[in-house]
């Protein structure tokens, strides 16, 4: 069975180093999604919400709720809560929020509530310091093209879709991070690659990582600090 590892990336020098691998949490169960909070604490999805200890990998199960999502990530205190930041992903085309007391979630809105849209998240979704939420989406969009993958601007608030940037030129986009105003995507056949955005138009940049092993990096997720 092929482990299951928290790397972690440098923007500048396109390195990758080991954080820890996963126990606990993959054995019986896929993971769809990691997320991590301004306190570093990380989070795990696999059928239900888990926190992973930084030092050991150890998963630990929150509540007894389903969580199916395939994409995850936190937005800052103000954004959808006053109070503090929050955990939100998409289950398919659900945007959903994730109580991380309970392990539980409760709808927030969709990508789109056309029934000529099947877009639904391919894996995931990231919000930028410019305050843009965006998420990779599979399927068939409003203008009636299919779409695999393809990048979107999305509301924090309900999910639905503010402007799609088309195909981004990859496949199985499971992971997604930012630094500054970019957003990186990582997908399941090893690719990493930059998205700028300059006003309507995004720049897409293929990257290579740097000390990559020899055997072959299948991204199945990403997740950014809001800090």
């Amino acid at each position: 069975m092929p482990r299951r590892l928290a790397l972690q990336g440098d923007i500048v020098t396109h390195a990758i180093n080991l954080v820890v691998t996963l126990t606990g949490c993959y054995e019986t169960a896929i993971i769809s999604d990691i997320a991590v909070d301004a306190t570093g604490t990380i989070y795990v999805v696999n059928g239900s919400l888990n926190t992973a200890n930084p030092a050991t990998g150890a998963c630990t199960k929150i509540g007894t709720g389903t969580v199916n999502t395939t994409g995850l990530t936190f937005l800052p205190k103000g954004v959808l809560d006053p109070a503090g930041e929050v955990l939100v992903g998409y289950d398919g085309g659900t945007y959903e929020l994730v109580n991380v007391t309970t392990g539980k979630t409760q709808a927030l809105g969709y990508l789109s509530k056309s029934p000529a849209v099947t877009l639904s998240s391919s894996g995931d979704l990231v919000y930028t310091r410019d305050k843009h939420l965006y998420v990779s989406v599979h399927g068939v969009g409003e203008d009636g093209k299919a779409c695999g993958d393809c990048l979107a601007e999305a509301a924090p608030l309900t999910g639905a879709i503010i402007k799609s940037f088309g195909d981004i030129k990859h496949a199985d986009v499971y992971g997604l991070a930012t630094w500054g105003f970019d957003v990186f995507g990582f997908t399941n056949g090893e690719a990493f690659f930059q998205m700028h955005r300059t006003g309507e138009t995004l720049t897409i940049t293929d990257l290579k990582i740097q000390n990559a092993p020899k055997a072959p990096i299948k991204f199945g997720g990403g997740a950014t600090s809001t800090l």
